[in-house]
């Protein structure tokens, strides 16, 4: 397997994942896209920047959990580059807290969330929410850790 990640710390935030910890679960969600080749940035940040980004890809003026932006290239160009994935750091330990889950085992299934859009998944309809979920939650479980959306709280 040949992944090259580049993971930004750029948050505040004293409650963060491992670098060690976010490349397992880049490693875990790649294997299970069936990628054994990629490169991308996982990029942790506050409040002000995902909004920012929030606001100009999304329309949406407020904070949120992960933002997900794959590479585009003309089909005829090969390449491992994905894309980026953006993260904030408090809003992903503020629901850890809120629904009252493992924290570990929120932001392994937060990242792994986005890295899957990267990869083509999506939740826009049930059966393909589905997919998704089942897929986060192979992952998770490889890492000997449990999806917390689907056994702690409702969304």
């Amino acid at each position: 397997m040949k992944i090259a990640a580049e993971i930004q710390f750029a948050s505040s935030s004293q409650d963060l994942p491992s670098e060690s910890d976010i490349e397992d679960w880049i490693r875990e969600t790649l294997c299970e896209g069936g990628r054994d080749r990629a490169e991308l940035t996982v990029r942790v940040v506050d409040e002000e920047e995902i909004t920012s980004l929030n606001s100009r890809y999304r329309q949406c003026n407020n904070p949120t959990d992960v933002l997900a932006f794959p590479h585009q290239l003309p089909g005829e160009i090969e390449t491992d580059l994905l894309g980026d994935v953006v993260v904030c750091a408090g809003v992903v330990n503020e629901q850890a807290i809120k629904y009252q889950v493992d924290r570990q085992a929120h932001w392994a299934r937060i990242i792994a969330h986005g890295i899957l859009h990267l990869l083509g998944f999506d939740h826009d309809q049930p059966q393909s929410t589905l997919v998704m979920e089942t897929a986060e939650s192979a992952i998770l479980s490889r890492l000997g850790l449990r999806h917390p959306e689907l056994h702690g709280h409702a969304s």
